[in-house]
């Protein structure tokens, strides 16, 4: 047991510094706060900091939120490989829905969400339709039609009336300021 929490201790010394991440209940503040939301595409990945993190590079197919480049840097924490195998190595030409952060001065975009801050998008086999690999807080009490995941369609709908909706809130707030 003290061996377990000695290599626990030495791992988190050896993480390089990962930007806060921020844990939302609620989609709408999420995306809300988020400086950038977007649709993109895997093109290449690398190990990076010693294998603690994967760096990918990925082409933005669609801004739903904010103005990124064309193509942009994204980072994930791995775990150790010897204490714990890191995560599952997301293949070129695979599809996410990100929630980022402003870019950094070592010119990557870090997740605003650790939950929520990278979606997987699936194919439906039989409809063809691209699909949320997971809920996102606040679409929930949306009818799925008997499906287990959200639509990309029903989401970029979700992320346009949440940007909407803090901007009448901004609105608002200007207003009452003399």
């Amino acid at each position: 047991m003290k061996l377990n929490k000695f290599f626990l201790i030495l791992f988190s010394l050896t993480i390089p510094p990962i930007y806060s991440y921020e844990r939302y209940t609620d989609g709408n503040t999420l995306i809300q706060k988020a400086p950038f939301v977007a649709h993109v595409r895997v093109e290449d990945f690398h190990e990076t900091h010693g294998g603690n993190m994967i760096e990918y590079r990925v082409t933005v197919i669609e801004n739903l939120k904010g103005k990124l480049p064309s193509y942009i840097h994204v980072r994930f924490p791995s775990s150790s490989k010897i204490i714990n195998p890191g995560p599952k190595i997301t293949a070129p030409g695979s599809e996410w829905v990100l929630i980022l952060g402003k870019e950094t001065k070592e010119g990557f975009y870090p997740l605003r969400s650790i939950n929520n801050g990278k979606i997987d998008i699936l194919t439906d086999p039989v409809s063809g339709e691209k699909i949320l690999r997971q809920n996102i807080p606040g679409l929930n009490g949306k009818e799925r039609k008997g499906r287990k995941w959200h639509s990309l369609g029903e989401f970029k709908e979700f992320t346009k009336n949440a940007v909407k909706k803090a901007q009448k809130e901004e609105a608002k707030g200007a207003k009452r300021k003399p």
